[in-house]
């Protein structure tokens, strides 16, 4: 168990620090914090359930998990609005969407979190003897 938490760990912090020091993304809700919070819990959960396939270290299939972690945060970094600029009048309406979407995505962060977090508990409740 602490060798998965690790290797999820060191994981997020490798896919968050590429997306958002090299590639300038944040995922959706513009936080850092956040997109590395999601895709640790990813990276834990994954390692959790999925079958061991690649290779091998420290009794963590790591690859399967990175590859993982990637996908998801290419999803999250699509699902980011786009910035285009605006003139003062729309950016006025826009400040308005934007506020009802912050609280969308804020929403959808907490259960996401929540979600993820039952998934990891269940899948060691699931496998007798992973943790």
């Amino acid at each position: 168990m602490l060798a998965e938490i690790i290797f999820a760990l060191l994981i997020a912090m490798a896919v968050t620090g590429i997306f958002a020091i090299a590639l300038k993304k944040r995922g959706p809700w513009g936080a850092v914090w956040m997109f590395f919070i999601v895709i640790f819990l990813v990276s834990w959960a994954g390692s959790v359930w999925l079958i061991t396939a690649g290779p091998v270290f420290f009794g963590v299939s790591w690859l399967s998990v990175l590859i993982l972690a990637v996908i998801v945060a290419l999803v999250l970094v699509v699902a980011m609005p786009p910035r285009t600029p605006l003139s003062i009048k729309e950016a006025g309406e826009r400040e308005k969407q934007k506020e009802k979407a912050e609280s969308v995505f804020d929403l959808f962060f907490w259960m996401l979190v929540f979600l993820l977090v039952f998934a990891i508990f269940a899948g060691y409740w699931a496998v007798p003897g992973a943790y």
